[in-house]
């Protein structure tokens, strides 16, 4: 039976072909199968299960995706909240105009100067009295 023709009918112009099924099992002959009618079967069993499996994973990445875009929403509504760049600037010119520590130490400089200058003040008028004006 694998070498009877099968004489198939194409009623356009009276036109007819037979093809063998040799010739049928040749054209089922690709992606790594046997080609034939038995190996139909398991080739297309093979593929429901893959097909069920690629659901599976599908299923498992719509679910992932879907915890995603609830972590999106959530980082989206902090970040509405966040300043904007115009309140950011500001805060940065008022970082700015703090002191730093070279002001910081010139005034405990000036502070302990006037310090020193209060507790020496009767040693200082003194010397600013008693000393001649022009020297001579």
């Amino acid at each position: 039976m694998a070498n009877e023709a099968v004489r198939l009918v194409v009623n356009n112009d009276g036109i007819s072909a037979s093809v063998s099924t040799q010739q049928l099992a040749q054209s089922l002959n690709f992606g790594g199968g046997g080609g034939t009618f038995d190996g139909m079967e398991a080739r297309v069993t093979a593929l429901e299960v893959l097909a069920k499996q690629t659901n599976e994973k599908l299923d498992k990445i719509i679910d992932k995706m879907s915890k995603v875009e609830v972590d999106v929403a959530r980082l989206d509504g902090k970040v509405t909240s966040l300043p904007s760049a115009e309140a950011f600037g500001h805060l940065r010119g008022r970082v700015d105009s703090l002191p730093t520590i070279p002001k910081i130490a010139a005034v405990f400089g000036i502070i302990g100067v006037l310090i020193s200058i209060a507790s020496n003040w009767d040693k200082l008028y003194s010397l600013i009295h008693t000393a001649p004006l022009v020297p001579g």
